[in-house]
């Protein structure tokens, strides 16, 4: 795996995230770009919304796998994605490599 995908512990995973700091009875990391922007609002990946941009998976049992401030789709190879993806050409977001419409900003890719 790419030397920029850090290995966060302790992650949440009912939506993934690392933002229950005081709120669970186990140790947990904090997010980087929670931290870097002084807020506790970002979170890997919520059920059926989204998931961030640098979210790169999770390694057993429940760590993080985070590329923060590398895109994922920068850091992480062909075998490490599970579909085709690209990046749009607008917004710069990754997205399904046959979608035909942005989900984020919503122009033709």
């Amino acid at each position: 795996m790419d030397k920029r995908v850090r290995h966060l512990k302790g992650g949440h995973l009912g939506d993934i995230d690392l933002t229950s700091q005081d709120k669970v009875n186990w140790k947990q990391s904090v997010c980087p770009w929670n931290e870097d922007e002084g807020v506790d609002t970002h979170k890997c990946a919520v059920k059926y919304t989204s998931i961030c941009d640098y979210f790169c998976g999770i390694k057993y049992l429940d760590t993080i796998l985070c590329s923060y401030p590398h895109a994922n789709i920068d850091v992480l190879t062909g075998d490490e994605i599970d579909r085709p993806m690209k990046k749009c050409l607008s917004c710069g977001r990754h997205i399904d490599a046959e979608a035909i419409i942005c989900g984020h900003c919503n122009m033709r890719t």
